[in-house]
């Protein structure tokens, strides 16, 4: 008889112990949606331009001789570091879709 009415007590707590959770959550996020350029567009278009100022910068590579900055969602730049006291702006290309920059060996790889 004990053990019937043990089993009810945990049973009933068990049911009622949840009821006055009040489950108010809100979860924030931030939508990406892909940009498309047309590939044909940016290999007929000269992308090589004039240095200019750094806008937004992104990935930075540096090595010996040169400084690559990524401006995302604009391009990249690329600077002669041969004399790092006195940096000197050498080209910019123009990538309108441009987010990120990854360089290995001689050529520099761009996610658009």
């Amino acid at each position: 008889m004990t053990t019937l009415i043990f089993y009810t007590i945990v049973l009933a707590a068990c049911l009622f112990s949840c009821s006055l959770d009040q489950c108010d959550q809100t979860i924030s996020y931030t939508r990406m949606s892909a940009i498309y350029a047309n590939l044909e567009e940016l290999r007929i278009n000269d992308i090589v331009r004039p240095s200019k100022v750094v806008e937004a910068p992104g990935k930075i590579y540096v090595n010996d001789e040169l400084l690559i900055i990524g401006d995302k969602g604009i391009g990249i730049h690329i600077i002669d570091n041969s004399d790092p006291t006195d940096p000197k702006p050498t080209h910019f290309l123009e990538i309108p879709v441009s987010t990120q920059l990854y360089v290995e060996g001689d050529y520099i790889f761009n996610n658009a």
